[in-house]
């Protein structure tokens, strides 16, 4: 690790910046402040001083006495240096006393503390220059002394009554040693703060760090899958409160790895299991399918066998409208022969007959057969009663013949009649025998589509009407003529029933015949989903083999941390 990346080093510096800023504040702080006092107390209460010292000089010496140094620089002159030493040795803070003038432009020291010599040469500063020529008292500042290397102030005053200015020149070194001495005092501070800031930074930064490294360590140790140790962490503050929540974290992760591990187990399992199930799934779908394609094939079976009921029952349709045809004109020729019998209508009695009518029940493709194989047998029924009643019409027309002759010439009518009733009557029983072959073949189509759909169709018994017939004796031939004009038109309104029940028994035909065709497409439909589902199995048993072993990979990746549980 880059030590200057690592936390102890930035709680260090964290630590010591701000100390290094607050040093530096203050030692600006007292700078400002020791320079304000020195400049505004010290500085000018020396000033003060130091003019109140160069008045005192200026008071001190003689002008007369001044010019004479000017004039006679050799001469006696004990009482003006006399007055320059005492001034000097008057104030110990004074370096030096003189009185300055120029010459020629030269300057030039009248007298000096010190000195016995008078009109000494003396080239001219700045200010004593500017005293000289403007006659005005100048200050200097602070400056170090060419020859003893103190720091001086020196102030400069013109005396009125000559060319000439006294100056004075004070140690200012104290105030310099003061400003040292500050600066000394706070760059020492600024080292200590320095140095004590590094120390605290130093034993709280590493009493920290300690920590810090600590729950490091068992972070890595976290990071390398071991779970069966604790962070050990004593503290109230927020790395406490740190260690605390790794430990949360610890035995939340256990408590996870246990049961991700519990939970890849069952995966393994139940993934297994699923495999199981597909497979089992899938040899039932082939079994489906099998099953299907056999229905499929029973289904077109059965189409087939429809379509050809339904062919049948179109030829006995024709035959009972045929049938029905030649009822009407046995009809018509019964109410001819009718009309020409009225007047004998006395001596006839009438018989009713009636017949139940095929019902046909229709439900569903079962009920629909069982129907059509009930309607078949009341159309046999019917055919027999008709049958019955065509010979019963031959045997009236014989016996009319008969009576006919019995009649004489009387009877030749009626003879004639009963010949065309007896032809028609075996016109009838002709029809009705191609009907019964019909019906017979209808009856058996019905028998094979019962047993092609396979469910035991029922045979619906019907009780037949029974045929009431009003026997009695033929008195008159009208009679018989009547009873067989009644008989003629039972036949043609049985006819005509039987012409509508065909219609609705070829209905039903068509209906089963469609019914078997759907049937058959859904049979077809539910194969191929049989299909699909087996191969929707096949992805199934593939995926739940693919799940067995991300859980077999799952299992090993939690089998690499190590808790206390294991």
């Amino acid at each position: 690790m880059n030590p200057k990346k690592s936390l102890r080093a930035q709680l260090f510096l964290n630590f010591l910046i701000p100390i290094v800023i607050l040093g530096v504040l203050v030692f600006g702080f007292v700078k400002v402040l020791s320079s304000h006092i020195i400049d505004s107390y010290l500085v000018p209460q020396f000033e003060s001083t130091l003019e109140d010292t160069g008045n005192e000089l200026v008071q001190a010496v003689d002008d007369y006495r001044i010019l004479q140094a000017i004039r006679n620089p050799e001469g006696n002159h004990a009482g003006l240096l006399k007055t320059m030493d005492s001034i000097v040795e008057d104030n110990d803070k004074l370096k030096h006393a003189y009185i300055l003038t120029q010459k020629e432009g030269k300057g030039y020291s009248v007298s000096r503390n010190g000195s016995g010599e008078m009109m000494v040469e003396s080239p001219l500063t700045k200010e004593q220059k500017q005293a000289l020529d403007n006659k005005q008292t100048v200050m200097t500042d602070f400056y170090k002394d060419p020859v003893d290397g103190d720091t001086h102030k020196s102030i400069v005053i013109p005396l009125e009554n000559s060319d000439a200015v006294a100056g004075v020149d004070m140690d200012g070194s104290f105030i310099m040693t003061l400003e040292n001495s500050i600066n000394v005092f706070l760059i020492a501070f600024l080292i200590l703060a320095l140095l004590l800031g590094a120390l605290f930074a130093y034993v709280f930064g590493g009493r920290l760090n300690k920590s810090i490294q600590i729950l490091l360590g068992s972070m890595k140790r976290i990071r390398d899958g071991d779970l069966t140790g604790r962070v050990e962490v004593k503290r109230q503050d927020e790395i406490g409160q740190l260690a605390n929540a790794v430990n949360d974290m610890v035995d939340g992760l256990r408590s996870l790895v246990k049961r991700v591990s519990q939970a890849s187990n069952d995966v393994a399992g139940r993934s297994m299991e699923l495999t199981h199930s597909a497979n089992e799934v899938k040899e039932g779908s082939g079994q489906v399918a099998s099953t299907m394609q056999e229905l499929s094939s029973g289904a077109e079976s059965q189409a087939n066998s429809s379509g050809n009921l339904s062919v049948m029952m179109d030829r006995f349709t024709l035959k009972i409208k045929e049938a029905d045809q030649t009822g009407k004109e046995i009809a018509g020729t019964s109410h001819e022969v009718l009309q020409m019998t009225d007047e004998g209508r006395k001596l006839m009695q009438q018989s009713v007959h009636q017949m139940n009518k095929i019902h046909t029940i229709v439900k569903d493709a079962v009920d629909k057969v069982q129907g059509l194989e009930h309607q078949s047998k009341e159309i046999t029924n019917l055919v027999q009663v008709i049958q019955a009643i065509a010979d019963q019409t031959n045997l009236l027309s014989l016996n009319a013949a008969i009576e006919a002759a019995r009649a004489g010439e009387h009877g030749k009518g009626f003879a004639v009649v009963a010949g065309e009733v007896r032809k028609l009557a075996e016109q009838v029983s002709s029809s009705i025998g191609s009907i019964t072959k019909i019906v017979h073949t209808i009856q058996q189509e019905s028998t094979n589509v019962a047993g092609s759909l396979e469910s035991g169709y029922k045979e619906v018994t019907t009780g037949s009407e029974q045929l009431e017939q009003t026997e009695g004796t033929f008195l008159t031939i009208q009679g018989s003529v009547t009873q067989m004009s009644e008989r003629i038109k039972h036949i043609s309104t049985h006819l005509e029933d039987i012409t509508t029940d065909s219609s609705h028994m070829s209905a039903s035909i068509e209906e089963i015949a469609s019914v078997t065709e759907e049937a058959a497409a859904s049979v077809e439909e539910v194969a191929a989903s049989t299909n699909q589902t087996t191969v929707s199995m096949e992805e199934v048993s593939a995926s739940a083999q693919q799940l067995s072993e991300l859980s077999e990979q799952l299992s090993g990746n939690v089998r690499e941390f190590k808790t206390d549980l294991r």
